[in-house]
């Protein structure tokens, strides 16, 4: 019975979860993917980027590769896509850094999952090679990455990095609804879902709880 009447609970609180998702997410506005065409554009770039360079094996020449250029790229999507997600949570003095930590905060209810699941790690690797690439600093890739020289660390590691934050930046687009630019809806009432079961479970267990301490008081 208490099984019952916590399931139906829990449905009616998601059923108002999804009632005021629909209003924010009301019909006639601008599509997410139609105000930032330029997220679309981006998007494109790498996909042609990667497609091209995924062309060449090991021990073809290289002086036709655009490896640099797909780094590149695939950075300044990851960026792009992050402020047109924040929205008006974006500022112009935000670093990638700031605008990972406020995608992935749990203090937004509709905050992305971090991809591989270890924030700060996901956070240092990509802000890692973003300095390194964007600014020139190779000598920092190759420390960070344990190797000897910069040599080392592009024949040797530049190629698994490139395909790490491809996947983080395909990951965390995947996520969002293209329409609203919210995290996709059944995914949020998942959310809530866990969120309302952990809860009743905590007020459960402290019930007990405080009912086992009430009959062991009334036998002294």
């Amino acid at each position: 019975m208490l099984l019952k009447k916590t399931g139906g609970l829990i449905d009616y609180a998601l059923a108002k979860v999804r009632e005021q998702l629909k209003r924010h997410h009301s019909p006639g506005t601008t599509a997410f993917k139609d105000k930032n065409r330029e997220l679309q554009e981006l998007a494109r770039e790498v996909f042609v980027l990667r497609n091209y360079n995924i062309q060449f094996k090991e021990g073809d020449p290289q002086d036709k590769i655009l490896m640099f250029a797909e780094g590149a790229m695939i950075l300044v999507c990851m960026e792009r896509f992050l402020r047109a997600h924040l929205g008006p949570e974006s500022t112009s003095t935000d670093t990638l850094r700031n605008l990972l930590e406020r995608a992935f905060s749990e203090r937004r209810h509709d905050h992305l999952e971090v991809p591989g699941g270890d924030r700060d790690h996901l956070i240092e690797l990509v802000t890692g090679l973003r300095n390194g690439l964007l600014h020139g600093d190779f000598e920092q890739l190759a420390r960070n990455a344990g190797c000897a020289s910069n040599t080392e660390y592009f024949k040797q590691h530049y190629a698994r990095d490139l395909e790490i934050l491809y996947n983080i930046t395909n990951t965390m687009m995947r996520q969002i609804d293209l329409g609203t630019g919210r995290l996709l809806e059944d995914s949020l009432v998942t959310r809530w879902r866990n969120r309302f079961v952990d809860a009743l479970s905590h007020r459960a267990n402290w019930r007990l709880r405080i009912d086992a301490e009430r009959a062991k008081g009334r036998r002294k």
